[in-house]
């Protein structure tokens, strides 16, 4: 009589199945997916300043809105940037791995996803500090919406630029953010 452990005769039960009903495992393919974070980010530039705002989803359907006022002069692009790189930032901040990031900025998109190039120095700049951020994520894509599909981005990043304020709290930009990872900036209220 001789001692086998159960895990052994377990695995050797198994690998004799597979033998005599001739399962092919070579041709089985198996898929790990993850359900990836959703980015909505936008910009917005008005006479009173300029603010960026986005929407952020998780997996299980959680949205976060968050928006942060400008204090520093900058163009529509630059603002679109910003809203990206806020919203990558966020991201990466909480350790999430998998992004897919929506904006209705068909340029910065465009750019992003390396389908036009980026010419202009102070957008490079935006769009590199970008990539850096994007280099984190496990997987990254980015895709053009229309603005109707980007209200509520549009909403905050408006609040925050000064167009809509309505009496609410939020995150005061007081350099760009390619700049300060680090945000030093503070909370005022405003209104």
């Amino acid at each position: 009589m001789t001692f086998e452990p159960l895990k052994t005769l377990k695995g050797q039960v198994l690998t004799d199945f597979i033998v005599e009903h001739g399962i092919d495992l070579d041709d089985e393919v198996n898929y790990l997916t993850f359900t990836p974070w959703k980015l909505y980010f936008d910009g917005s530039v008005c006479k009173d300043g300029q603010g960026v705002g986005i929407i952020l989803i998780s997996p299980n359907g959680a949205e976060i809105g968050m928006s942060s006022r400008l204090d520093f002069s900058c163009t529509n692009n630059q603002t679109e940037y910003e809203a990206l790189l806020f919203g990558l930032i966020m991201l990466r901040s909480m350790e999430v791995k998998h992004v897919e990031a929506y904006g209705d900025s068909l340029l910065v998109v465009q750019q992003v996803a390396g389908e036009f190039q980026c010419l202009e120095g102070s957008l490079r700049v935006c769009l590199d500090a970008c990539l850096d951020v994007i280099d984190y994520f496990a997987e990254f894509q980015i895709r053009h919406i229309p603005r109707h599909e980007n209200q509520k981005a549009n909403m905050l990043a408006q609040q925050a630029s000064g167009y809509d304020v309505s009496g609410h709290n939020f995150h005061i930009q007081e350099q760009p953010m390619h700049e300060d990872f680090n945000f030093s900036c503070r909370y005022r209220p405003v209104g």
